[in-house]
Order: structure tokens, then C-alpha cells, then sequence
């Protein structure tokens, strides 16, 4: 295989074969994961080789011929997906600072504070972008609740620990954000929230 434009399925190959010398915590990163998940990636960057391959820090970056090994710091609140990473929030961040002339990055901007890793499903992100724009509090993501004896009761998509709430939603209740918000917000009042 060439050095030519990348074809998808000759990339998958190539990483699957791969991962027999990788270690277990090792990654595919950079452009090699964007190619991979079929993100588009500028056409000087959409190589089959070099192969970039990450590794959590202190551990040592993968070395052979035609890989660019990455040791990377790795806080697990950082990523964007703990539980398949795929990049950080500093290098999501940085990669809008690199393009400043693309279509989109207005909104991508103003998107980034508001990304967060724990979150698993587009609409319970939604349901918590409609919620912190109204002004209430954010509340945690797949947050799992125990009982006094540390017995695991539940775990909820969206909750309030402090006010010991768990808000219920369904896809009408997106049609209507705004009476959305509002049940939320009586019921932070009715649990303490200074609202």
C-alpha cells in the first residue's frame, strides 16, 4: 500500500492487522481515527500512512516504521466519550483554533462549552443544552444513585444530587422546551433551589 489518498476499507485493514502489536490500552488517534469513523479530514491529511497511534502518558509511545506514536496525557472527565475516546476537549479546541475560515466553526465555538464526556445519547444532550440556556442549574450526567447503606438504587440520565431529583423526560417533552424547563424549574423550587 501506497502513500496515495486513503480508501477506508484499506486503512481498517491495515489498523486491523495492527492491533496484534499494539498494547491493549493503545488507540487509534489523529487522523487515523478520523478516517476511520469516515470524518472528513483535509485532503493534504487523508493518508494511509502514517498511522497514528495513541497510548495514555507515562506509557511509551508505539515506535515503527511509517507510525507516529502519541503518549498522551489522559484525564477520563476530558474525554468527549469515556467510554470509546476519541479526542480531548484541548485538541477538539485546538483543531477549531487551526481552521479559523470553515463553515460552521461559529457554531462548533459556541458548542464546546457546552460538550461534555459523560454524556451518552444526543438527546439526553439536548435535554441538557435546553436546560443550562434556561438558566438552570446543570445537572450531572449518567449519574448513578446509591442509598444510605452504598446499595446502588439507579442511575440517571440527568440528575440533581443535591436537590435528590431525577427528571423524567420523553421525546414530547423536547416538541415543547419551554414547558419543559418550566416543570424542572418548579420542581427545583419545590426540592430548595434558589430559582
Amino acid at each position: 500500500m501506497g502513500r496515495g489518498p486513503v480508501r477506508r476499507t484499506e486503512l481498517e485493514a491495515l489498523c486491523r492487522s495492527l492491533l496484534v502489536r499494539m498494547k491493549r490500552e493503545a488507540f487509534f488517534t489523529h487522523t487515523t481515527a478520523a478516517l476511520l469513523l469516515g470524518l472528513p479530514v483535509p485532503t493534504r491529511l487523508a493518508q494511509l500512512r502514517p498511522v497514528h497511534v495513541g497510548i495514555p502518558a507515562p506509557a511509551s509511545a508505539m515506535e515503527a516504521r511509517d507510525i507516529v506514536g502519541h503518549s498522551l496525557r489522559i484525564d477520563r472527565d476530558d474525554l468527549l466519550d469515556w467510554r470509546s475516546p476519541i479526542l480531548t476537549r484541548g485538541e477538539l479546541a485546538d483543531a477549531l483554533e487551526k481552521y479559523p475560515s470553515r463553515t460552521g466553526l461559529t457554531h462548533a465555538r459556541t458548542a464546546l462549552p457546552l460538550l461534555r464526556s459523560r454524556s451518552e445519547s444526543p438527546r439526553e444532550s439536548m435535554l441538557r443544552v435546553i436546560i443550562v440556556l434556561a438558566g438552570l442549574p446543570e445537572p450531572q450526567c449518567n449519574y448513578n444513585v446509591f442509598d444510605e447503606h452504598g446499595r446502588f438504587l439507579a442511575r440517571g440520565d440527568l440528575v440533581y444530587p443535591d436537590y435528590k431529583l431525577l427528571p423524567q423526560f420523553t421525546d414530547d417533552d423536547l416538541r415543547d422546551p419551554a414547558a419543559l424547563v418550566a416543570r424542572i424549574r418548579l420542581r427545583l423550587r419545590a426540592r430548595g433551589a434558589a430559582l
